[in-house]
């Protein structure tokens, strides 16, 4: 019997259909953002004006240096509530 590869173990792994990812610090709104978007980390901070390390760096849990700029250059680009993506108050959509 041959080993699954990591894809197949992938496509093996159900999320359960009332999962609600957590919202709870800015890297993981960031992601949802991302995620919502359907982009990936390249096509995200191409599309936010942004380099792709930032991003990466922000969504594992540092902050922006600027972090009004880096918000308002995501909400511009994405449409989301600032004061969601910054403080996770409000509904995302603007």
């Amino acid at each position: 019997m041959r080993e699954m590869c990591h894809y197949e173990r992938m496509a093996k792994t159900a999320v359960a259909p009332n999962w609600i990812p957590s919202t709870s610090t800015f890297g993981a709104r960031l992601a949802l953002v991302r995620w919502k978007m359907g982009w990936n980390l390249k096509e995200a901070s191409l599309a936010c004006g942004l380099t792709q390390n930032s991003w990466q760096q922000w969504e594992a849990g540092s902050m922006p240096r600027n972090l009004v700029d880096a918000v308002g250059k995501i909400a511009t680009h994405t449409g989301v509530n600032r004061n969601w993506l910054m403080f996770g108050e409000g509904d995302p959509s603007d």
